[in-house]
């Protein structure tokens, strides 16, 4: 998945084009993600709608791996927060 999601990134240059397509690869898998701007000028990522929230229920993992996989292609410099469930 690094790997496919690397490549469909290809060459955005900056935070918020690497989570619009980020947004756009998820959206396609079933996630219905999107990008919204806050006041201070961050960027929040949102996953509305997961696919495998069974399976992931059941094995925890699964969300820590995302959160690995986000980490690594969006680079060194973007702060990812804690995750939200609502």
């Amino acid at each position: 998945m690094q790997e496919q999601y690397l490549q469909h990134l290809g060459d955005a240059s900056g935070v918020r084009e690497k989570l619009g397509k980020l947004a756009d690869i998820l959206t396609n898998e079933g996630y219905m993600a999107e990008v919204k701007d806050q006041g201070d000028g961050s960027l929040l990522f949102i996953e509305k709608h997961c696919p495998i929230c069974e399976a992931a229920v059941a094995c925890t993992g699964l969300c820590k791996n995302e959160l690995h996989l986000f980490k690594t292609i969006l680079g060194n410099n973007v702060h990812i927060g804690v995750p939200t469930i609502f």
